[in-house]
């Protein structure tokens, strides 16, 4: 199996005022390409740390993908590195020079003269086409060894991959692609995962299993080994272990599996959100085509918003307060009847850091769904950052949303798996 090694370019990514999410990405693809990734380092923007880096990659690596410090200002010094180590001068490449004034000419703005510098690129250079930037990536070989230079932005970084680069990959690395899967959690811990599975100790004989912590869940992610015969196996009865907290196998959000859901049952949602803010409906209409099942939201931030513009009684308030079931369920059959959709979803907590009370403690989240036929609501205590919160309780509820649509309208876990 061939070795790779990715290097991340930018102060910003040592000093912490920015956080990594090209490596993470660049990985997976590279080992679904067939690669055995063996590092991933930061380098700043010096260019003697970039040769340094690159020379103890082509020493170590068949491939070295580099992201970041291609950009136009004077900080931006990859492509400068990357003349040096190869001992190739930069050349004005017409390709990228027309793409780059193009991106400017379709904005109707006047492209400034420090763009010009993306078009310099070390002479002899494979390059493709940046499908949502003006930096273009491009390949340098030495001694056999290929090294494809990225921009940081991690949009771009995707879509190169999805345009192009992953089939290239695929095309040098010249390996079958082993399986690998992912079953996503919510609401267990990382020791408790371990635990469940650790009583099946011929999981870890047969493929590669890790456990990924993140919020707001934790990922077990299975890889096929020369021991696995049968992968999928594997993965069925992970599920099953873990059956009460899995939401999804496979590289998917909740938001993109709740309209997996939706579209499948041709069913419609409205969003009153109190305390997550608008995160929830956020959420839902990052999906392309979520016009076809999101249809309304409204952030009731206050007891008089939940009033005056969801009906809510005034005397229900008063005796349940506003972070209660009895609000939460009454959000959503508003919401509901307002947006004239299938189903209403509501938020109501406590995200803090102030406020809180012994009956209602800091971190307190309720969420309601309503459908024509049926209302629940279910209560999740959090923590006592207000952000993190945020993220969680807005998780917590599609979540909830999610189990609903299983228990009320037939769908399955089966229907959960996307890889």
């Amino acid at each position: 199996m061939k070795k790779a090694s990715i290097i991340l370019v930018g102060d910003e990514l040592l000093d912490g005022s920015r956080t990594d999410e090209n490596g993470p990405f660049i990985e997976t693809q590279l080992t679904d390409a067939g690669f055995d990734v063996i590092s991933l380092i930061i380098v700043p923007d010096r260019i003697e740390s970039m040769i340094s880096s690159f020379e103890r990659s082509l020493k170590e690596c068949d491939l070295t993908l580099v992201a970041g410090g291609l950009g136009p200002t004077p900080d931006d010094l990859t492509r400068k590195a990357a003349s040096v180590f190869f001992g190739k001068k930069l050349l004005k490449y017409d390709a990228a020079q027309a793409h780059i004034e193009s991106i400017f000419k379709k904005r109707n703005v006047n492209m400034p003269p420090e763009n010009d510098i993306q078009s310099m690129i070390p002479d002899k250079s494979r390059i493709w086409i940046n499908p949502s930037g003006t930096a273009c990536p491009f390949e340098c070989i030495k001694d056999g060894r290929s090294f494809i230079f990225l921009p940081g932005v991690h949009v771009e970084v995707r879509e190169i991959f999805n345009c192009c680069l992953s089939e290239y990959l695929a095309e040098i690395s010249k390996e079958t692609k082993k399986k690998r899967f992912l079953v996503r959690t919510f609401g267990v811990s990382e020791s408790a995962v371990y635990g469940i599975l650790s009583k099946n100790k011929h999981l870890f004989e047969k493929a590669k299993i890790s456990f990924l912590p993140q919020i707001p869940g934790v990922d077990v992610k299975i890889e096929e080994t020369e021991n696995c015969e049968c992968p999928v196996e594997i993965r069925n009865e992970i599920i099953e272990s873990l059956k009460d907290w899995v939401w999804c196998s496979g590289d998917k959000t909740i938001q993109e599996v709740i309209a997996s859901f939706l579209n499948s049952l041709n069913m419609t949602i409205s969003v009153a959100e109190s305390c997550t803010g608008g995160y929830i409906s956020n959420m839902l209409t990052d999906v392309p085509g979520s016009s076809d099942y999101f249809k309304f939201s409204a952030v009731t931030y206050s007891d008089n918003s939940k009033v005056r513009i969801l009906g809510i009684e005034k005397e229900m308030l008063a005796l349940k307060g506003s972070v209660s079931r009895e609000t939460a369920v009454s959000m959503a059959q508003r919401i509901r009847e307002i947006g004239g959709t299938d189903l209403g979803l509501s938020s109501t907590g406590i995200a803090g850091p102030g406020g809180g009370s012994i009956e209602k403690p800091l971190g307190l989240f309720l969420t309601g769904i309503s459908s024509k036929k049926k209302f629940a609501a279910e209560r999740f205590l959090g923590f006592e950052d207000r952000i993190k919160n945020k993220r969680w309780f807005s998780f917590f509820a599609l979540d909830f949303l999610r189990r609903h649509l299983i228990g009320e309208f037939g769908l399955k876990m089966e229907d959960s798996i996307f890889d």
